[in-house]
């Protein structure tokens, strides 16, 4: 800052640099503050709830922590507690414990209270404003440095602040963290029960595997079924627990296998466990109450079921499309996959549709087995590697680096999946490489979409996959956004003369419906491309044009997608053209 305010105070006086200073000063201490984040979705009355406030006020003495001034349920398998300040943090606080009703459903009395006791064992030492301020601003700049798209002004001056402030501030901060949670632990253990601790992480690594590798089977028969989605998740997740004893000692093994990464900001559980004096032992996995039933009492079911519900609403959408697309792929088989199949694609299909339908064990094994038998088929490379970042497994990076040397036409899906992994997987250095790839992937085929739009005024167009259009039909049947809608595929040459199929979604949206839901075009370009993402294979481009009800359709456009046999999914309602006004024109 110094530079600055003496270069205006030199320029343009004494009074305007202090004033600029004072400004200057007030934004940078602004922009190192933490997002408020999430408060919960229900705050907890002490009237209501007198067992949970009883055994929190206990242990806040115990522990020799300040008074909790709230206690809030969230829906996520964890807990938290922070304090929070006042203005830019400087004047006032106040400490939350947040308890997710996942973590109240899957654990017993005694182990929550252990991470109770471990949540105030923060305060215990001190750690409440610092920690919640590091966790905070982690999260927040990490959204700069990981945004996507095309940038503004303001947030690329922001990603480059963060290119460099994000790999000093995690490798300054995460040792200080990790010796936090150690503190912590030893609080816990000191005023509940270091068996009991021990065995809720325990019982939370064992969940969280089962989360990430047993349930997507289970719910992709229950997706086949039916199109709408269960109202009764975390149930589910409970069953799961209780008959998947079997798995128990891998999910603990693969725990003690996981390497420590810079960006943790907790120790892996065995580290924990040990500087706790105990092994890693398997938890109970009995019918005794949950914490919600014994903490919560007669609140427990309305807020259980709300919890459930809340994930019902937020799977549903994409349910709905999902179990339309899984009955086509069903339907279709080999040919979806592969329309010029040979002999030799039919056993990688009917891998890949097992691992989409059922994301088990057996067709990770498929995959495998397909993978090696071919090892140049790029597609086999593909699968693959997607299905091992499914389970967090790093040997999907070289997989899907692979598929990409083997066919370019499958760099930008394969760049997009290794960024996203090693954005919440890999180190600092990894991930910003990655991403410099796929901006480069992205400067590659910039000339190519900007064909698009002459292409699809010229010609030659050609339908998309067989059978896809029924599925986008159905899955935008009664959507009041969409007042017609047509698909095409374009053949266009790179640079280097690699031709790619561009599959192109046209959306004619209502103005007025949009307007009311408040939805900006790039979010409504974003949903539709979704739905055309999930029928495009991955060697081929997806890209969606919008046009609303309130602007002018180009005439040329609509002929030629007419021409085209199966295009239209969404016939329009209102007529085209009627009253338009060519502002631009004028």
């Amino acid at each position: 800052m110094v530079p600055f305010v003496m270069l205006q105070a030199v320029i343009l006086g004494t009074t305007f640099a202090a004033v600029f200073g004072l400004a200057l000063f007030i934004f940078l201490w602004w922009l190192v503050q933490p997002s408020p984040g999430t408060v919960g979705r229900h705050t907890v009355s002490r009237d209501d709830s007198p067992a949970l406030f009883q055994m929190v006020n206990g242990l806040c003495a115990d522990a020799s922590a300040p008074r909790i001034h709230r206690i809030v349920l969230d829906n996520e398998l964890n807990a938290a507690a922070y304090q929070t300040g006042g203005f830019l943090s400087l004047v006032g606080s106040r400490r939350t414990l947040i308890l997710g009703v996942p973590l109240l459903r899957m654990l017993s009395a005694d182990e929550v209270k252990a991470v109770i006791a471990h949540e105030l064992g923060h305060f215990s030492r001190n750690h409440g404003r610092l920690g919640h301020w590091i966790y905070r601003v982690r999260a927040k700049w990490d959204r700069y440095l990981h945004v996507q798209g095309n940038d503004n002004f303001v947030d690329g001056g922001l990603k480059a602040i963060a290119s460099r402030f994000v790999p000093y501030f995690v490798a300054q901060s995460s040792s200080w963290s990790r010796q936090c949670e150690f503190e912590a632990d030893a609080v816990a253990a000191r005023i509940s029960s270091a068996r009991h601790f021990a065995d809720s992480l325990a019982r939370l690594e064992f969940v969280s595997f089962l989360l990430a590798r047993k349930l997507p089977a289970r719910l992709s028969g229950l997706r086949m079924e039916s199109p709408q989605a269960p109202g009764n998740f975390w149930g589910l997740a409970a069953d799961l627990v209780r008959t998947s004893d079997g798995t128990l000692q891998q999910a603990l093994a693969e725990s003690a296998r996981r390497l420590r990464r810079i960006q943790d900001t907790h120790p892996p559980m065995h580290e924990r466990v040990a500087a706790l004096g105990l092994q890693v032992e398997p938890p109970p996995l009995d019918d005794t109450p949950c914490a919600g039933e014994t903490l919560l009492g007669h609140e427990w079911p309305g807020i259980l079921a709300a919890c459930n519900a809340d994930w019902q609403k937020d799977a549903q959408a994409n349910w709905r499309f999902d179990h339309l697309r899984m009955r086509w792929l069903v339907a279709g088989g080999v040919h979806i996959l592969f329309p010029r199949s040979t002999p030799a694609d039919a056993e990688l299909a009917s891998a890949i549709m097992q691992e989409q339908l059922q994301g088990d064990d057996t067709s990770l094994a498929l995959l495998r087995a397909a993978a090696a038998g071919q090892p140049e088929n790029a597609m086999a490379s593909y699968y693959l590697g997607l299905a091992l970042l499914e389970r967090n497994d790093d040997a999907g990076v070289e997989a899907l680096r692979q598929s990409l040397r083997l066919d370019k036409r499958l760099a930008l899906g394969a760049q997009n999946a290794i960024c996203s992994y090693l954005v919440s997987h890999g180190d600092a250095e990894a991930a910003k490489a990655a991403q410099s790839r796929r901006r480069n992937t992205l400067k590659r085929l910039a000339p190519l979409y900007e064909q698009v739009w002459s292409t699809l005024l010229l010609g030659p167009l050609h339908p998309i996959a067989s059978g896809a259009t029924p599925v986008l039909a159905q899955a935008l049947a009664g959507e009041s956004l969409t007042d017609g809608c047509w698909a095409v595929q374009l053949d266009l040459p790179d640079a280097a003369g690699l031709s790619h199929a561009v599959n192109v979604l046209v959306v004619r949206l209502e103005h007025e419906e949009s307007h009311k839901a408040g939805l900006a075009e790039d979010e409504l370009r974003a949903r539709y491309g979704r739905y055309l993402q999930a029928v495009t294979p991955p060697d081929q481009l997806a890209m969606v044009h919008t046009i609303y009800t309130s602007e002018a359709f180009n005439p040329r456009l609509l002929t030629q997608l007419q021409a085209v046999p199966e295009s239209q999914i969404i016939a329009p309602a209102k007529p085209i053209n009627l009253d338009i006004i060519r502002i631009d024109s004028l």
